[in-house]
């Protein structure tokens, strides 16, 4: 059970994110550009695309890298000024270097543990009170492992704000049920997981959810021969869970955000990559439907 949770978030969580994004962007510590926006339509769902310069030099460790696997990187402590809060000596939340929206947060473990693991009941628990701490909607995101599109091996969690616009809105949000697992959204032609959570979801029943939908997933695994690495999306609303089996094209790879319609670009060739993978192209980076 979860106990005492709230009275470990600030109170002012989301004016001091705000406040130290700005700090930092001003410093030069942060990378930030107001990005290009529109949005696409193909067969019927919604991609938000965000272009920015910002994300050329992000870096993303190869599959294969000795980082992957052991405590370096950049949440190994993470410089004092980034930190917005830690939590007893299990997690720590800390700003994002490079940022498509204002402000970016990620939630990793104080210690190192591998990106390849499922949430435990604490990483989701916080993840979810934090997400609900914000007056700005926000959603959070899990990458777990390489195929899921993560760029670090470090456990993280990422938290940003939802881009609330007319004329988009993320798929997953078409699942009707807090009862019965999404699995048919039309338009999808990957293998997905969905379910509504009601107004009043603890960070127990959050968690509950999630390993229902965990199971699915590695039951899907099993079905098609193989994998591991899954994306989560979680919003107030609902939350998903997309078995990944290739995490892209080559340099064009799709996290968690990207599977869920935000696609973001670091310049216009980039975004003609990804409009020809879309949408049938998307299914050979999880299991395909049919």
């Amino acid at each position: 059970m979860v106990t005492n949770l709230d009275m470990e978030i600030p109170s002012d969580l989301e004016q001091q994110a705000l406040q130290t994004f700005d700090k930092l962007l001003e410093k030069g510590e942060i990378l930030f550009e107001i990005p290009r926006t529109d949005i696409a339509i193909v067969n019927g769902i919604q991609y938000h695309f965000s272009t920015t310069s910002v994300l050329g030099p992000k870096p993303v460790l190869s599959p294969t890298d000795p980082a992957r696997s052991k405590a370096v990187g950049p949440f190994v402590n993470p410089p004092d000024e980034f930190i917005l809060a830690r939590f007893g000596n299990t997690h720590t939340l800390i700003m994002n270097k490079y940022c498509v929206y204002r402000p970016m947060l990620i939630l990793h473990t104080t210690l190192f543990e591998p990106q390849t693991d499922d949430l435990n009941h604490r990483d989701l628990a916080l993840a979810w009170v934090l997400l609900k701490a914000f007056k700005t909607p926000q959603m959070v995101i899990y990458n777990c492992g390489v195929e899921s599109g993560s760029s670090q091996g470090h456990k993280h969690l990422q938290i940003f704000p939802q881009q609330d616009c007319p004329g988009f809105a993320m798929w997953p949000g078409n699942a009707a049920s807090t009862n019965e697992i999404t699995t048919n959204i039309s338009g999808m032609p990957f293998t997905h997981f969905v379910v509504r959570l009601s107004d009043d979801a603890s960070a127990d029943y959050v968690f509950q959810q999630y390993e229902r939908l965990l199971k699915e997933t590695k039951k899907a695994f099993q079905a098609a021969g193989g994998g591991t690495d899954y994306n989560l999306i979680l919003v107030p609303e609902w939350l998903a869970l997309v078995p990944r089996r290739s995490k892209g094209r080559g340099e064009v790879m799709f996290n968690a955000a990207n599977i869920a319609g935000l696609m973001w670009t670091k310049d216009d060739d980039f975004k003609e990559r990804i409009m020809r993978m879309l949408p049938g192209g998307l299914a050979e980076l999880g299991i395909p439907k049919g």
